[in-house]
């Protein structure tokens, strides 16, 4: 049976609004606590006079190459890519919320010696490579990425990053042309010196790849390789803020969920075997199991 005593869920990222949701659709009461600001963490755009200022989010990636049965969600584990197995879920749950106002859009595009190319950053497909590099460029990489696979193996450093760095990681797997080619420059546009700056198991920070060397000569030598398969989508007209404004819409209509807006958390503490929250703007709330979303 559910709880009855509403379950007091804190923040308003994605995950925290989630957690809510769930909550409430199984029958348990929920007081939800969100910022006064950022509520949507990254999604929620800025609007003002009819027009929509984009922080973060700008489009959905819902689909990979490799989507299969999702497992189930205990085998979860935490970090950078363990959301991957159960993207088939996320995807059903995000078109169960907006429906078929998820719509595809066109392949990005990347800007290099004052042209655009077919993007490679996001669709991570490098058979464009030889007409981004051109003929020199191209075949220093196939030179630097085929020596690397023969020293490192097919994958280079990526089974084993420890505490690399993205430059670090990079230059391994890449070599160096391609790295102060289409590496570096951007994940500079992110944060300075951002390559050197970034682990690389957190690349996707400052929104950058890491290939396999063995991915990256197959494609500067026409060699038939890995094939990626991503799908990019956003929510008609409105972007995919529509998704985080539609999630709110179902909270407000669910019974039993309480929504109250109030300052930063300021302490957490274990009180008599239960949860101290002192939370800005509101009285000290005790709670059995409280859901930290901040």
């Amino acid at each position: 049976m559910p709880d009855r005593a509403p379950r007091i869920v804190v923040g308003g990222s994605v995950a925290a609004l989630v957690a809510a949701d769930d909550l409430a659709a199984r029958g348990t009461p929920v007081h939800l606590v969100v910022p006064e600001r950022g509520l949507g963490g990254g999604f929620l755009p800025m609007r003002r006079d009819g027009r929509r200022l984009e922080l973060g989010v700008r489009l959905l990636e819902l689909g990979y190459e490799d989507d299969a049965v999702p497992p189930a969600l205990d085998a979860y584990v935490p970090g950078f890519g363990g959301h991957r197995p159960y993207t088939r879920l996320v995807r059903e749950w995000v078109q169960g919320l907006v429906g078929d106002r998820l719509t595809e859009v066109d392949r990005p595009r990347l800007v290099l010696d004052g042209r655009t190319h077919d993007d490679i950053y996001f669709t991570v497909d490098l058979a464009v490579l030889p007409r981004i590099l051109g003929p020199d460029r191209t075949a220093a990489v196939a030179a630097e990425a085929s020596r690397a696979a023969r020293t490192l193996g097919d994958a280079g450093v990526l089974p084993n990053l420890n505490g690399d760095s993205l430059a670090q990681a990079s230059l391994a797997n890449h070599g160096r042309t391609l790295h102060d080619t289409l590496i570096a420059p951007v994940a500079d546009k992110f944060l300075a010196r951002g390559a050197e700056r970034t682990l690389a198991a957190w690349r996707r920070k400052v929104w950058m790849p890491l290939f396999w060397p063995r991915t990256v000569a197959d494609a500067c030598t026409g060699t038939p390789g890995f094939t990626p398969d991503r799908r990019f989508e956003t929510v008609g007209d409105d972007g995919p803020g529509a998704v985080v404004d539609a999630l709110l819409a179902r909270l407000r209509a669910r019974p039993g969920v309480t929504i109250t807006t109030a300052g930063p958390v300021r302490r957490a503490r274990t009180c008599g075997g239960t949860t101290e929250l002192d939370i800005e703007g509101l009285t000290v709330l005790r709670a059995d199991r409280p859901v930290l979303g901040t």
